[in-house]
């Protein structure tokens, strides 16, 4: 094949350093001893969302808080993403306090139960990615 038929190469840019999560600032967004009606519970899943994605080691997480500030519900929709991402480079002791906190969560049982599968459900993933 002469030079002029060959197809342009493309090379993926180099990724980024893997930035840092501040094990302590995710332990202070799941603190829930200020919280106690449904309306505080939601808000509190809503900070957590948004903290697991300012703390995500991901770029990309981290680039989509500029689209929480005006589109909120994005937050939801990233947060197993976010947690995953954070879940790797938590510290044992602090996966397990998470745990605890997910399961007391929310006041409804309908509610606890599907926040303590979605955690249970992200961490199973996580261990068995790790393996």
């Amino acid at each position: 094949m002469n030079e002029s038929n060959k197809a342009p190469e493309f090379s993926a840019p180099a990724e980024a350093a893997k930035m840092t999560v501040n094990q302590q600032h995710l332990k202070q967004a799941w603190d829930t001893s200020q919280v106690s009606t449904r309306e505080d519970w939601l808000g509190w899943m809503h900070r957590l969302s948004v903290e697991f994605m300012k703390e995500s080691p991901s770029h990309a997480l981290r680039a989509c808080m500029s689209l929480v500030d005006v589109h909120p519900p994005l937050a939801k929709e990233l947060f197993n993403a976010a947690f995953i991402s954070c879940w790797r480079d938590l510290y044992e002791q602090y996966q397990v306090r998470s745990n605890i906190r997910f399961r007391r969560c929310y006041p409804q049982q309908d509610d606890r139960k599907i926040l303590f599968a979605r955690s249970t459900l992200l961490s199973r993933r996580q261990q068995h990615h790790q393996s």
